[in-house]
């Protein structure tokens, strides 16, 4: 594994956001990871402008 990279494993919890998350990537001719990541990294860019995200009272700066 690459310097800097971390796995995780995520239970989507359904086999309708799993066909949805693949479909979704079909259409955008990306992997499903690349449209979880951009998703993610969306997510907490609005967080941040609302305010600083905290994880187990850490914040998370990105950039």
């Amino acid at each position: 594994m690459q310097q800097g990279r971390r796995r995780i494993t995520v239970d989507l919890g359904s086999a309708e956001l799993y066909r949805a998350l693949r479909l979704a990537a079909v259409e955008r001719d990306s992997s499903m990871r690349e449209v979880i990541v951009q998703a993610l990294e969306e997510w907490l860019n609005r967080e941040q402008a609302d305010d600083s995200v905290t994880a187990g009272g850490v914040e998370v700066n990105r950039g």
